[in-house]
């Protein structure tokens, strides 16, 4: 038969492996949702892209080239935020699994105070204990004599329980778990936070495209064969290309800002963490003194 260090031990180890399995498939929640929305980002993009070399009579594969660059272009600042945004979804992720081996480590602790209240229940010094503590309440319970009843009072006070250490210490190890689930709770919440300010960070790229960049619409077919027989690449160039490519200029300027915004938000985040997690092990350590 197992010992019960042991089942403990391969509880604790279970526990592990699923909280594991659940970041990971957190994760990979996160990485599809953000490619998801990146690929429709990038599609809406590339269409608008043909629909313009149509309108401006250029075949697309004329243009390939220069549609790869622009493309390649926006990828660059898609990338930008994804990195960053990672970095800051993985940061939290690591918060919480340090906080979820600190609660294994609490389980671990209660469970071995619970044995040792075991032990301590038959040791002498607790037999003794009890023993005094009884014969006082004895006293009390015949006494007609009040000073004498607030005499054994004082002195069943005074008596040390061999059981209250241990007591103490496995309430505060409870109320530490219980924090620590509070505290991973609000840390999920940010997981999502973090994956809705991605797709909120890559709108805002998509933003500049579609109050810049509106196909014109197309006119009757004569017009449209018109302008493909009368081909205009400094037209298409100045309103396609430069127009696509300013955009970008504009976009890298606004991503560089928010690049250093999400930085500090990062930094901010898990600096109170790390805040809350010092408290909470702070008031833990003082309730065992």
């Amino acid at each position: 038969m197992n010992s019960l260090g042991k089942e403990l031990f391969e509880i604790v180890k279970e526990l592990s492996n699923i909280e594991l399995q659940e970041k990971e498939l957190e994760f990979a929640i996160f990485n599809n949702r953000v490619l998801e929305n990146y690929n429709e980002k990038i599609k809406i993009i590339n269409d608008n892209f043909t629909e313009q070399s149509s309108y401006y009579g250029k075949r697309i594969e004329d243009v390939e080239n220069d549609k790869n660059i622009i493309i390649n272009r926006y990828n660059e600042e898609f990338q930008k935020i994804y990195d960053k945004r990672k970095n800051q979804y993985i940061n939290i992720i690591n918060e919480i699994q340090e906080m979820q081996s600190n609660q294994k480590i609490a389980l671990a602790n209660m469970e071995s105070l619970s044995r040792r209240k075991d032990s301590i229940i038959k040791s002498n010094e607790y037999h003794e204990y009890i023993v005094q503590k009884e014969k006082m309440e004895y006293i009390i319970g015949i006494s007609k004599n009040s000073s004498d009843i607030e005499k054994y009072n004082n002195a069943i006070n005074k008596l040390k329980n061999p059981m209250d250490d241990v007591d103490r210490k496995i309430i505060a190890l409870a109320d530490k778990f219980e924090k620590y689930d509070g505290l991973i709770y609000e840390c999920e919440i940010k997981l999502k936070d973090c994956l809705h300010a991605i797709e909120d960070d890559f709108d805002s790229i998509m933003k500049y495209r579609n109050n810049s960049l509106v196909v014109p619409q197309k006119t009757n077919f004569f017009v449209i064969i018109l302008r493909k027989i009368f081909n205009n690449n400094k037209k298409f160039k100045k309103e396609v290309i430069d127009k696509m490519n300013s955009e970008i200029e504009e976009i890298k300027g606004k991503n560089e800002q928010l690049l250093e915004v999400i930085d500090q938000q990062t930094i901010s985040l898990i600096a109170k963490i790390e805040e809350l997690r010092y408290n909470i092990n702070f008031e833990y350590n003082k309730a065992v003194e």
